[in-house]
């Protein structure tokens, strides 16, 4: 009798000891599958923001153009956006929006007989919100003589630029189309 229930023991001991591994694996998997749906809802939250498709919110600068129509060359062009747009993503701004509306890699900034951003009419004042970090941005745009800022201004354009905490930013609503 006793060896009959050392070996009852003995098989019972082994069962529960590989339902201990089996639960562990279960355990193992379930903590892997979270760990990668949550590494892929990270990438896919980065991708929608690159991509322009969720409103951001975050620390930057605020740039306001105005046309001086008392100067020759007072108003402001869609030359002049494209060139303030590209010193800002060299300088490393992460969010960008010309009058709210969402400046991503495929947007155009284009005149017909209006300045034309993403195909929305935009108009002087042109506020320009950006969310990076302040510093860097600040000084490539105000770098004296070579700056976008004072290159501008030297010509009479109306521009000015001030640090903002909380800038919000909104998604890009049109197609993105490549």
């Amino acid at each position: 009798k006793l060896a009959t229930w050392k070996e009852k023991y003995e098989e019972t001991n082994i069962k529960l000891q590989e339902a201990k591994q089996k639960i562990e694996e279960y355990r193992q998997k379930r903590e892997s599958n979270q760990e990668t749906s949550d590494l892929l809802d990270n990438e896919l939250s980065q991708a929608r923001r690159i991509a322009g498709k969720d409103d951001v919110k975050g620390n930057g600068i605020i740039i306001t153009l105005k046309d001086n129509p008392d100067e020759v060359e007072g108003i402001i062009s869609q030359e002049d956006l494209v060139e303030l747009i590209n010193e800002l993503k060299l300088a490393g701004a992460e969010a960008i929006s010309i009058n709210d509306n969402r400046i991503v890699n495929m947007s155009d900034i284009v005149y017909t007989d209006c300045i034309m951003v993403n195909t929305k009419r935009v108009v002087s004042p042109y506020i320009i919100k950006v969310i990076g970090n302040q510093k860097y941005i600040e000084s490539a745009l105000t770098t004296k003589t070579v700056g976008y800022i004072d290159k501008h201004r030297s010509k009479g354009k109306d521009i000015t630029i001030e640090k903002q905490n909380n800038i919000r930013i909104l998604k890009y609503d049109g197609e993105l189309k490549l």
